[in-house]
């Protein structure tokens, strides 16, 4: 007799697009070994009917949320149809309506089964959004670690674009790579560079597109023509990154603590043999004090200060003991971020919601 064939769960996920975004490549790439992805935007258009999906799974939505989504949501409860949630940020990071957002936050946590958590500081951060512990909601929580994203990018010998810069004398390079925008705070970073920077053999290299617009213009202004920041303002290939990672000493990543609590950028640094300069967002929490420089600031101008001291020690140190720090932050996010470890745990937290 034949055996039953057994359908692969099928996953609507958001966002579908990766858009070279390489936590959403990697995460789409472990699902797809064992389920069948489709594209969350069917279900807005109606290409696919809510019977049909055994699975949500959402990245940023309350962020990006339709009209219909609620509806589309609460008829998947309706169906059956379990809802993962990644819980990435504290509020979405184009300032619009806090209020409004974490309307969104509170709706996602109660209609989700699942809620993924990067960071295990993140659940006192949810659950503070309630005023009551909701014990329902605390037993949807899952932690399941940031991949790591080692061996991702190739160190090719040669540019492939020709503008890139060269860093190879023995100044100390401070860096920024990634897309730049308003809530990673660039802006500060160079001030706070302008502020040491006469006063150290050391650089300030900033690689990556800036948008919007008026930012970018910002960014450019506060450069004061000093021949010790480099600006790279393009979109950085994947084919790029890993020769922008290797001229960096140590990677700056002043976010904005209005929104952020975990990075991809933080883990990427690691992944390569890098520390960080980094607020005290959740996941920077999860790592050992004494291998990164972790700074807390309660406004802009305070943000200055603290970003500068902490730059400052880390130039004291000099690049072999940042080197240091970085090969033991390596073999941490080696061990324990693992892409094979996080596949493990993705795929326990999606069978268990076949009940």
């Amino acid at each position: 007799m034949n055996a039953l064939k057994v359908r692969h769960m099928r996953v609507a996920f958001f966002p579908y697009s990766t858009n070279g975004v390489s936590y959403i490549s990697s995460i789409q790439q472990m699902l797809q070994q064992k389920y069948e992805i489709v594209n969350f935007d069917h279900l807005r258009k109606g290409a696919w009917r809510l019977a049909e999906i055994d699975c949500i799974y959402l990245n940023w939505i309350e962020g990006y949320m339709e009209d219909g989504d609620t509806d589309i949501l609460k008829g998947a409860k309706d169906y059956g149809t379990k809802i993962i949630w990644v819980f990435h940020n504290k509020l979405p990071h184009i300032c619009r309506d806090d209020d409004e957002d974490l309307k969104r936050i509170k709706f996602l946590s109660e209609i989700a089964d699942v809620i993924i958590l990067h960071s295990h500081n993140s659940e006192a951060v949810l659950m503070g959004y309630f005023e009551n512990a909701f014990e329902g909601i605390r037993r949807k929580l899952r932690y399941l670690p940031h991949p790591n994203y080692i061996n991702d990018y190739r160190a090719y010998k040669y540019p492939l674009n020709n503008e890139i810069p060269q860093c190879e004398d023995d100044k100390l390079t401070f860096a920024f790579i990634g897309r730049i925008r308003p809530y990673k705070n660039v802006d500060i970073l160079i001030k706070a560079f302008n502020s040491i920077g006469d006063n150290t053999d050391s650089r300030l290299l900033l690689a990556g597109g800036i948008h919007p617009n008026d930012y970018r213009k910002k960014i450019e202004n506060l450069l004061n023509d000093r021949d010790d920041i480099v600006l790279f303002p393009y979109d950085i290939g994947s084919m790029e990154m890993a020769r922008f990672l290797g001229m960096a000493d140590v990677i700056v990543l002043p976010y904005s603590l209005r929104s952020s609590m975990n990075s991809g950028s933080m883990m990427m640094a690691f992944s390569y043999h890098k520390t960080v300069i980094i607020p005290d967002i959740c996941m920077a929490d999860d790592f050992p004090d004494e291998q990164i420089f972790m700074y807390h600031y309660d406004s802009a101008e305070e943000h200055v200060e603290r970003l500068k001291d902490s730059m400052m020690t880390a130039y004291a140190l000099g690049t072999v003991k940042l080197k240091e720090k970085g090969d033991r932050l390596y073999n941490l996010v080696e061990k324990d971020y693992s892409k094979e470890k996080v596949q493990e745990t993705l795929y326990e937290i999606v069978d268990n919601l076949r009940g």
